[in-house]
């Protein structure tokens, strides 16, 4: 892969991966289910 099509790559990887390890960690610091601290994620790693 080159140019833009990588940098597309890595940024959704990264954007996922932000995503899922935020909402991990929030629903184990919160006590609830990942279903309600998804959307929570998805604000804070945007």
């Amino acid at each position: 892969m080159q140019g833009i099509k990588r940098k597309l790559v890595y940024v959704t990887a990264y954007e996922l991966i932000g995503m899922s390890i935020s909402t991990l960690g929030l629903a184990l610091l919160a006590g609830s289910t990942p279903t309600t601290t998804g959307p929570l994620a998805v604000v804070i790693t945007t």
